[in-house]
């Protein structure tokens, strides 16, 4: 009766661990995860490549699951490719750095997850500046939120010259004075790297703040 009665206890605790991480993925909202948190991934077909310096590349591609159920094409390293396959900015930034989704993608995961805008560059790279809607910029941060309403967590979206969106990254961090600071990386680098939002990337053209 005892081993029953552990074993009923057991039993619950594991679908009320289900239930939790099902709640919380309604709350949160982003990419659909399993009941274990993982990114559920739907392979569809190989996929050959090559990388920057000509080695060739073997991925699978498939899709993984906007919030709203939109499907995100995406690409699974294999183990014996370059390492720089693994994942690029967008991987990093919306699919835990598992997954390679390339540029065109981005827009769905940002309406299909429920992003809005609350921000934006003030110039090019070459003109520093940030704002968002109802703050200004400079100042102390604290508290996980920065002077000018940006806080831990916000996505910054970079777009080349001719408005293309071409990089992310994911803002962790504010220093001293208030400027955010950026995480993730790009193309075919391996690590991340942490820096300021203005140098997020060298070729943007502005950038925008988006927030779920």
């Amino acid at each position: 009766m005892k081993n029953k009665t552990k074993l009923a206890f057991e039993l619950l605790e594991q679908e009320m661990e289900v239930i939790y991480k099902e709640d919380l993925r309604q709350v949160l909202g982003g990419i659909q995860r399993d009941a274990n948190g993982n990114i559920i991934f739907t392979a569809v077909e190989p996929f050959n490549t090559y990388d920057y310096s000509g080695n060739p590349v073997s991925m699978i591609k498939g899709y993984i699951l906007a919030d709203d159920g939109t499907q995100i094409v995406a690409y699974r390293n294999d183990p014996n490719s370059p390492m720089g396959y693994d994942t690029d900015c967008h991987g990093t930034t919306f699919a835990d750095g598992q997954y390679w989704i390339n540029n065109d993608q981005t827009c769905s995961i940002l309406t299909g997850d429920g992003y809005t805008i609350i921000g934006e560059s003030t110039g090019t790279n070459s003109s520093v500046g940030y704002s968002s809607v109802g703050y200004s910029s400079g100042g102390y941060s604290s508290g996980g939120y920065s002077p000018d309403g940006y806080k831990v967590g916000d996505v910054v979206v970079y777009y080349d010259s001719n408005g293309n969106l071409a990089h992310s990254l994911t803002i962790t961090g504010f220093s001293e004075d208030g400027t955010p600071m950026v995480y993730g990386q790009g193309g075919e680098e391996i690590f991340n790297s942490t820096t300021s939002i203005e140098n997020g990337w060298a070729n943007y053209s502005s950038y925008q703040v988006y927030r779920k």
